[in-house]
């Protein structure tokens, strides 16, 4: 008999009758998440390679989504949904967790953690355009202010010069422009598996049933995980889990990501764009490089620069222009 579903799977009744805005809060919770994870996952890449790390976070984190899946609906994989909601999820998971994600990885073992998760603060952009031209969505003055500081807030935290330091700053200057190319590609993905999941759990087609996102998340994490294994075949590197298996402070890093990331993190952003406008649910999700300040200055000493306190300080406040909207 099933358990019933986890508190975050709020029916439309309890959903309609409450006045917390859930998209938003789950969106803010991603920034948390993705921060921690990205640090973990800067790690673990750094030590035993990125296309690695990639793979087994993804099918360490399928399993236990199943597990999840079977618990709270008790059923292993999600029923009733239509052969376009299954492709729209797959391509989704292709997008963002496969191919968007793995450009992430090798930017951030290349640049260190804090500036890859700061170039993903161009994704909410491109999520407002896709979502404009796709989905028909049209945001208020009010939601396009508070997206303009967050983005400016966060560009500004990326000029932060020293905010820098600590992560192979002699060889980041060598590297050239591929490690932002990278980013910016990862970006992308993320804001394309975004856009195509809402379209999907909305259920806009005739005779579509809504879904709730973790089981939306189970399929997208399932294509994302057959495309990592792809991806691996392809480039002759299948077997580069077993790298990561072998290092066991890689493992342990890898592990920590999973959980805060394709687990938690991915779900709370299918939550989050389920709930709310795509352009929002992304913007509020691109504040983990504000959340990185912090953990970057414990974890390896990048210490902020008054840009990058200024920066944090008005990332609020657009968060806020975003949650207060009429």
């Amino acid at each position: 008999m099933p358990v019933p579903v986890l508190a975050i799977e709020w029916s439309a009744h309890e959903l309609s009758a409450s006045a917390l805005p859930l998209g938003e809060f789950a969106a803010l919770s991603c920034s948390f998440l993705w921060a921690l994870c990205s640090l973990a996952f800067a790690s673990a890449a750094r030590r035993a390679g990125p296309t690695g790390v990639n793979q087994l976070r993804i099918y360490v984190a399928l399993l236990v989504l199943l597990a999840l899946h079977a618990v709270s609906t008790g059923t292993l994989w999600p029923s009733d949904l239509s052969p376009r909601q299954n492709i729209l999820l797959a391509v989704s998971g292709l997008c963002g967790l496969a191919l968007g994600d793995l450009c992430l990885f090798h930017c951030m073992a290349a640049i260190g953690p804090r500036l890859g998760t700061l170039l993903m603060a161009s994704s909410p952009a491109m999520a407002v355009s896709i979502g404009w031209f796709a989905l028909d969505e049209t945001l208020g003055l009010q939601a396009l202010a508070g997206i303009a500081v967050v983005i400016v807030s966060v560009v500004a935290v990326l000029f932060d010069a020293r905010g820098r330091e600590g992560w192979r700053a002699a060889a980041t200057a060598r590297l050239g422009i591929w490690p932002v190319v990278l980013g910016l590609l990862g970006a992308l993905g993320q804001a394309l598996g975004l856009i195509l999941a809402r379209d999907a759990m909305l259920g806009s087609a005739e005779g579509e049933l809504q879904l709730e996102p973790l089981s939306a998340t189970v399929v997208r994490m399932t294509a994302g995980a057959v495309g990592g294994a792809v991806l691996g075949a392809l480039s002759g590197r299948l077997a580069a889990p077993l790298r990561v298996l072998r290092d066991g402070r890689a493992l342990r890093a890898t592990l920590i990501g999973t959980l805060f990331g394709p687990v938690l993190g991915v779900w709370m952003s299918a939550v989050a764009v389920r709930h709310a406008e795509t352009g929002i649910a992304s913007t509020l999700m691109s504040l983990a490089p504000v959340v990185m300040i912090p953990l970057a200055r414990i974890a390896y000493g990048a210490r902020p620069g008054r840009l990058g306190v200024l920066g944090s300080l008005t990332a609020a406040a657009g968060a806020a222009l975003l949650f207060l909207r009429g």
